[in-house]
């Protein structure tokens, strides 16, 4: 301290006859004020790091009050989700699994152990984990690399806070409350790309790869004749039960006809697509799709009592049908059926297309091993086809805005949620379509083995 005082009064000194040599005439007063402005600066200048340090400190208290005091809802449900030491697996097929976890457990270690359980280890598909989101309205996939606890924390806050929405508390409110935490979640194990080469696929995949189609029959994900609804149904029924026999009406608890799942008309005629009232149109990028410009088809109706009489009176005869034949037989032509459209296999995402204004808005993009499809809903038809040689470059710029640059088609935009998932898709089809490349061109020019003692 003594230093510091010492120290402001040579510079004091220092200045006072640095101005007094400078000009004699000057009033005293300019140099009364220079000292004061002098020792401003300088109590300004030693005070500064102190407040500075004050000011840091602070925040860090601040930082760690809120870090390790976190409200009592917060803290109730991370005590809460990370006592629990196994999760529930959904399966097609209507298969089940208990999965034992930890703190360490992530999303690929479920992966792997269902894949282990389901003898799926050499297959040649790609899966992943799926949880369903707590409105129940659609699927979203989970990276491997996420801790299953953290996925299952924030489940439970995305409900707590729709169900705080529903009842009209703020978000303030619902962190003064002890919840309670429902096992209402469930996770789904699903193909996440599938190969380009079925037939090589062990049993055991080929049969996921059936239960996976049935699922997106019934869920409406691949578009089928009306006659071909009942078809597969009957062929499902097959599969499951055998011959229908003296059976007089379907089983209730066989869900083999989208129907079952959203009660939605389908009249039994070949003319339309699952139930919409038109026909499906040719795809051109210059003309509009029947139906109206920006506009899907109107929204179907629901089934009557009588509607439902008559759909299974069609399905039950069509599966009389079937009598005599095996339940292998009835799942090679259900996926016969199902084939009968190039890209049953696709994944399928609901987007809203801003690339053509005279295409409908709501469109399916599919992605596949040929490439990136627009679809109109519910439609065989592809709106556009841009294989994966043509696209240079993919992603989303700006947040849920998905752009895909085509050579010769420009910029095809579209709105969605599910960007990281159509990202790591579009990446591994094009890495196995690179691969498939390579094989190719190393068995064209791979050196033959003809020797000239040799005969043909």
């Amino acid at each position: 301290m003594k230093r510091v005082l010492l120290l402001i009064a040579n510079v004091v000194a220092v200045v006072v006859a640095a101005e007094q040599a400078g000009s004699k005439d000057r009033p005293a007063t300019d140099s009364f004020l220079l000292v004061v402005a002098v020792l401003i600066g300088i109590s300004i200048g030693l005070a500064l790091p102190f407040f500075l340090e004050l000011a840091r400190g602070d925040i860090e208290a601040e930082r760690s009050t809120s870090a390790s005091d976190p409200p009592l809802y917060t803290q109730t449900l991370i005590d809460e989700v990370e006592a629990r030491d196994f999760i529930k697996v959904d399966c097609l097929g209507g298969r089940e699994f208990e999965i034992a976890i930890n703190k360490k457990s992530t999303c690929g270690d479920v992966v792997k152990e269902i894949r282990t359980m389901l003898d799926l280890g050499g297959g040649i598909h790609e899966y992943r984990l799926f949880t369903r989101s707590p409105n129940e309205q659609s699927y979203s996939r989970l990276e491997n690399t996420l801790l299953v606890h953290t996925s299952m924390l924030f489940w439970e806050h995305q409900r707590a806070e729709l169900e705080a929405e529903d009842s009209g508390i703020s978000k303030t409110e619902l962190e003064q409350l002890t919840p309670t935490t429902p096992e209402k979640y469930r996770y789904k194990f699903n193909i996440f790309a599938h190969s380009g080469e079925p037939k090589d696929a062990p049993f055991s995949e080929r049969d996921f790869q059936f239960e996976s189609a049935a699922d997106a029959v019934l869920t409406r994900r691949i578009p089928c004749t009306n006659k071909e609804l009942v078809k597969l149904a009957a062929q499902r029924l097959q599969f499951l039960i055998g011959d229908a026999g003296n059976v007089t009406s379907i089983p209730s608890d066989k869900k083999v006809h989208p129907v079952q799942e959203d009660g939605n008309y389908t009249p039994l005629d070949n003319t339309t697509v699952d139930g919409a009232n038109r026909l499906v149109a040719k795809a051109s990028k210059k003309r509009v799709v029947r139906g109206g410009r920006n506009n899907n088809s109107c929204a179907p109706r629901k089934m009557t009592r009588d509607d439902v009489v008559t759909l299974n009176a069609a399905i039950l005869s069509a599966w009389k049908a079937l009598e005599g034949i095996s339940s292998e037989d009835a799942r090679n032509e259900f996926m016969e059926t199902v084939k009968l459209w190039h890209s049953y296999h696709a994944t399928l995402y609901d987007v809203k297309q801003v690339y053509n204004s005279e295409w409908p808005s709501e469109v399916w993009v599919l992605i596949g091993h040929d490439g990136v499809a627009l679809h109109e809903k519910h439609s065989r038809v592809a709106l556009a086809m841009f294989p994966y040689h043509r696209i240079h470059s993919f992603g989303a710029p700006l947040s849920q805005k998905y752009k895909v640059e085509v050579d010769g088609e420009g910029t095809v935009e579209f709105v969605t949620k599910q960007v990281s998932e159509i990202t790591e898709l579009m990446k591994l089809y094009i890495a196995e379509v690179t691969r498939n490349r390579a094989k190719r061109e190393a068995a064209r020019f791979a050196p033959s083995t003809f020797t000239r003692g040799d005969k043909f």
